[in-house]
């Protein structure tokens, strides 16, 4: 169980000692690009570039909800040095490296295009906002940023919330000293919030990347939901799980529980894997499932009706026996993650609640049923807007009018 402290600054500092003769250590801050104005997304992840290619044995990243600067050490005060000498290093030094980092990151989404099709959703989905824009930013952003403001984002981790986690060879007391000893001069007014990007808009609309010589078709669907700690987080989580994820190498899946798995696994000709998803942010919250079709014909049509289909029965058809299962895969993947990585474990946690939860403690939080979980899906997702982005063969897939018509009530399949 970690132990968590609040400094005078508002930086929270939580530990867990283990048997482990080292410590790792994190810095969480909720300054991800989404919490960028759109028009500076991308020079977070310059910073996280630079951080990382001081070279001193700091690793740092950014996504769209958080950026991560990790260390290890001997103990947690040598972990935490390597993370100081990062952040405080002469950026003049590593910008050129920091900027080619940025450029690759933009190739390799370019030749991935399971991650370009969610992509092209967000883009549309959150058109004008930072949520919007890939975390790479512009090619503008990355050639334009000067050495001064990758240095002044040290500061902007405290705007948005900031906590430093670390797990091992640890004494709780010490490290919240040597946090207050190196950080406690940010001069950020601490905040849960990111401003005015608290709450961003969804607008929703389809992003179409023809691309014929794929041979096949990715394509992303996704609807605007709830943030994690609202009322309706949990069943809306439940809910996404239950659509799951499924692929059609998977062994014994025509005998699956769960729908989708057994039905396409019948049909291997339509899709060829799918995988839901459910991301947070500081007031946002998606919901979606990206899915890949083979083939350039007629099978990017049923595969959408199949899953949009599924997708909108929830809110009628829910059974226990699917939300019990659905929370069960949950807590196994929360307790994977705890054990695998507990620094992003806790750290994720203090960022996005505030506090830490154990595995038996998110079992209680998961306080819903099937009808819960068809109650909120009937208020957040039957009837509202919906973003796609695809690439590939897509003169197979449905038209927008025909993904917009599948959010409504279907008749159970």
């Amino acid at each position: 169980m970690a132990t968590l402290s609040t400094l005078a600054n508002g930086i929270k500092v939580a530990t867990q000692k283990t048997a482990v003769p080292a410590a790792r250590v994190g810095i969480f801050s909720g300054m991800g690009s989404g919490a960028e104005a759109a028009q500076h997304v991308g020079k977070m992840n310059l910073f996280a570039n630079a951080v990382t290619a001081a070279n001193t044995g700091a690793v740092a990243s950014t996504t769209r909800a958080n950026t991560q600067i990790r260390a290890q050490g001997a103990d947690a005060n040598v972990a935490m040095a390597k993370i100081v000498a990062a952040l405080n290093a002469d950026h003049s030094l590593n910008i050129a490296a920091a900027r080619a980092a940025s450029d690759a990151q933009v190739t390799n989404l370019d030749k991935d295009m399971w991650a370009l099709s969610k992509e092209y959703a967000y883009k549309t989905a959150f058109q004008s906002e930072a949520l919007g824009q890939p975390i790479t930013g512009s090619s503008d952003v990355i050639k334009n940023t000067s050495v001064e403001e990758i240095a002044g984002k040290k500061d902007s981790l405290l705007r948005a919330g900031m906590c430093v986690v670390a797990v091992g060879n640890v004494d709780h007391d010490q490290v919240c000293a040597e946090v207050e000893k190196q950080f406690g001069g940010l001069n950020q007014s601490y905040s849960n919030t990111v401003g005015d990007h608290q709450s961003q808009l969804f607008t929703g609309s389809t992003f179409s990347h023809r691309f014929d010589s794929l041979g096949y078709t990715v394509a992303t669907l996704m609807q605007h939901a709830v943030p994690e700690g609202h009322p309706d987080y949990w069943a809306l989580r439940v809910a996404n799980e239950i659509i799951g994820t499924w692929s059609n190498d998977d062994l014994y899946s025509e005998h699956s529980p769960m729908n989708l798995a057994r039905r396409f696994s019948r049909r291997p000709e339509l899709c060829q894997q799918f995988q839901s998803f459910y991301d947070t942010f500081s007031g946002n919250g998606v919901f979606g499932v990206t899915y890949k079709v083979n083939g350039d014909g007629d099978e990017g049509q049923e595969t959408t009706t199949r899953l949009q289909n599924f997708w909108a029965t929830r809110a009628k058809r829910t059974t226990d026996f699917e939300v019990v299962a659905a929370k069960n895969r949950l807590l196994l993947a929360a307790a994977m993650n705890a054990q695998n990585d507990p620094v992003g474990f806790v750290g994720e946690q203090v960022l996005n609640s505030g506090s830490v939860s154990t595995v038996q403690s998110l079992r209680s939080q998961m306080n819903v049923d099937a009808n819960t979980v068809c109650k909120a899906f009937d208020y957040w997702l039957y009837d509202q807007e919906l973003a796609a982005g695809m690439v590939g063969c897509v003169d197979g897939m449905p038209l927008t009018y025909q993904l917009r018509a599948g959010t409504a009530h279907q008749q159970p399949w």
